[in-house]
């Protein structure tokens, strides 16, 4: 399940803790989607979908991320 060329033609883009990550596909007949990694949990790699069950691509993913990180950045701080 952990062998190198599981992966080959893909980047790690993010980690999500406890070894689970994502990964971007730049060859072959995915390429340009997202895919999940969490076979730390014995579960295959798979792709990301999204809520009406395609594929996410990357720049879905990237825009999807950036909303997120605006909002926390735009939240008020507590003091500890």
């Amino acid at each position: 399940m952990f062998a190198p060329e599981r992966t080959a033609g893909a980047i790690a883009i993010s980690h999500l803790g406890c070894a689970q990550r994502e990964w971007l596909i730049i060859s072959g007949a995915h390429r340009g989607t997202v895919w999940s990694d969490c076979r730390v949990d014995d579960t295959d790699l798979a792709p990301l979908l999204d809520d009406t069950g395609t594929p996410v691509t990357f720049a879905r993913w990237y825009l999807d991320w950036l909303e997120k990180a605006e909002l926390t950045a735009h939240q008020p701080r507590t003091k500890a």
